[in-house]
Parts: C-alpha cells; sequence; structure tokens
C-alpha cells in the first residue's frame, strides 16, 4: 500500500484516472486491489474491528473520490458477487447479502443511494445517472442479452482495473462466450431464494458456468494480451501495482473475433463438449423438471 497525505491521495487517484482516459460524465465499471491503492494515512488500534474499520474508511474514500470525479452525469459500477449463493437452499436478499469479491465492492454495495441487480450469484452494484437504468428490470440469467452487462454496452461502459489488471476480473468474459454460443459452459439453474424489498422474487434463476468433470479452465491472460497489441488498453502504473482501462466496444471487438478464430479462446486448453443421447429414455421425457446425469469419457 502508498500512504499518503489525504489531500495528495485523493489527487494521485484523480491522476490515475486521468491517465487512464476516464472522463467525467462516462460510465466506469471497475475492479479494485485495495493494496495497490494510493491511500491516506489513517491511524487505526492493533484491534480487529479497529483495522476493519480503517479499511472501510479507505474504501469510502476511494469511492468518493471517483464519484466526486464522475460528477452528476458519471455512474459507478462493480460486481457484487455472491459466490456462497450457488449452494442449494440459499437465501439471496438484494438489500443484505454480502459481495463476496473484495472491500471496495462491498463498500459501494452499502452506500445508502446504492442499486444492486438481482441475481442472487453474479450481481451488480452503482451509483449515479445511469444504475437504474443498467441494474434494475434485469433478466433472470448472469449474462446476455437482458443482463447488466448487455445493458453496459447501451451506456458505452469502460472497464477500469484500480491496481490489478484485467486478466485478474474479467468476468464480462462470460458474456461474450454465453452470447457467442460457447458450449464449454452450460446455463445452470440455482436453487435459491432471492428477496428484493421483503418480496420473493420468481425464478428461475439462470448462470452460464463450466462443466465439473472437464478438466481445463478460464484464461485471460492472451486477451489481455491482444487488447495490448492492437492499442486498444491503455495502461499505467502506481508504485508496483498496474492500472488499466478498456473501453467497452473494444472488448467486444476483440474478444468476439477472438471466439471466431477459436471458440474455446479463453481456455487453457480448446475443449469442445458433446451431448450423447444415443441410450436416452424410450421415450422423452414431459416432466416439468429434468435431470440429465453425463459421464466422462
Amino acid at each position: 500500500m502508498n500512504f499518503l497525505p489525504e489531500p495528495d491521495a485523493k489527487a494521485a487517484i484523480i491522476q490515475l484516472l486521468t491517465q487512464l482516459g476516464v472522463k467525467p460524465g462516462t460510465v466506469i465499471y471497475i475492479a479494485a486491489d485495495i493494496s495497490g491503492l494510493p491511500l491516506p494515512v489513517y491511524k487505526a488500534e492493533l484491534t480487529r474491528a479497529a483495522v476493519k474499520e480503517r479499511e472501510q474508511k479507505w474504501c469510502r474514500f476511494v469511492i468518493d473520490t471517483i464519484l466526486e470525479y464522475l460528477g452528476p452525469e458519471g455512474t459507478l459500477l462493480a460486481g457484487a458477487f455472491s459466490y456462497t449463493c450457488s449452494r442449494p437452499g440459499s437465501v439471496f436478499t438484494v438489500e443484505e447479502t454480502p459481495s463476496e469479491i473484495g472491500p471496495i465492492p462491498e463498500a459501494l454495495r452499502r452506500y445508502p443511494d446504492a442499486i444492486r441487480s438481482v441475481h442472487p450469484i453474479f450481481s451488480v452494484c452503482g451509483i449515479g445517472k445511469h444504475a437504474k437504468d443498467i441494474l434494475e428490470n434485469t433478466g433472470r440469467a448472469a449474462f446476455g442479452a437482458r443482463s447488466p452487462f448487455a445493458m453496459m454496452n447501451k451506456y458505452s461502459t469502460t472497464f477500469v482495473c484500480l491496481g490489478t489488471r484485467v486478466s485478474n476480473m474479467l468476468t464480462y468474459i462470460h458474456h461474450l462466450e454465453q452470447t457467442y454460443g460457447c458450449n464449454h459452459r452450460y446455463h445452470k439453474v440455482f436453487d435459491c431464494t432471492v428477496m428484493q424489498n421483503g418480496q420473493a422474487q420468481a425464478g428461475p434463476w439462470m448462470a452460464y458456468m463450466a462443466y465439473r468433470s472437464v478438466g481445463t479452465s478460464m484464461q485471460c491472460r492472451t486477451f489481455e494480451e491482444r487488447l495490448i497489441n492492437e492499442n486498444v488498453m491503455r495502461q499505467t502504473t502506481h508504485g508496483n501495482a498496474p492500472y488499466q482501462a478498456v473501453h467497452i466496444n473494444d472488448l467486444n471487438d476483440i474478444g468476439y473475433r477472438m471466439l471466431d478464430e477459436n471458440p474455446a479462446a479463453f481456455m487453457e486448453k480448446t475443449v469442445i463438449i458433446g451431448l450423447d443421447e444415443s441410450e436416452s429414455m424410450k421415450s422423452p421425457s414431459t416432466e416439468p423438471h429434468v435431470t440429465l446425469k453425463t459421464s466422462y469419457s
């Protein structure tokens, strides 16, 4: 961490945003590693509660600085993902369930005027002029045409990485894969109760998930390298920490071109998954809930 007097820390964050080409009045989606940010010198006693409160104060400082820079016409978004709600029988409460992807998104979620989308696992939170338009009235799928990630296209969003790299945080890749039609993932329905304003929200809730029986995982480094090599990624550093920004149009353009070249472009190795129904039931099921069991061969 880089500790500075508060005015200097604020000036450093604004300078970094400027170097990344972020303009006031725009929509940005952030990922942040607090350990790589310029932060004010806030003293704290060596107790767990005091250290936690200082971290929350730092997060509010970062968010307030960004919001002030963006101004009243701007919008700040961040993922507010809650992976534990993928467990059967989970309850996701829009107003209460914590974000699990770092202290800054969780701090943003807790702002009194923050808006959060309804998906129980891949929700997005935000504040600003277009937050309501992007985050409300979304569909039941985590990604795709009715998701917040699709709405970000309408509002010309810039993805901004503060103290981290695009290759470490780009969940948007799953939106590209789903809309392209890649088959190394599938649409899973989650048994989760979703509550908003004290009312249960109708499911089903779906997300584009990896097959657990397929031994390959995501890799975003090649995508990041293409963004850099094609000169669409803005980059700078603060201390030893990386800062990056890329416009959603460039993510789409290069991402879909990579998927044209190889639908498994964002996987560690190319894999094509087939579904063998040659030994299916004597007649197709007419039940409202059907479970298909797969075997790996």
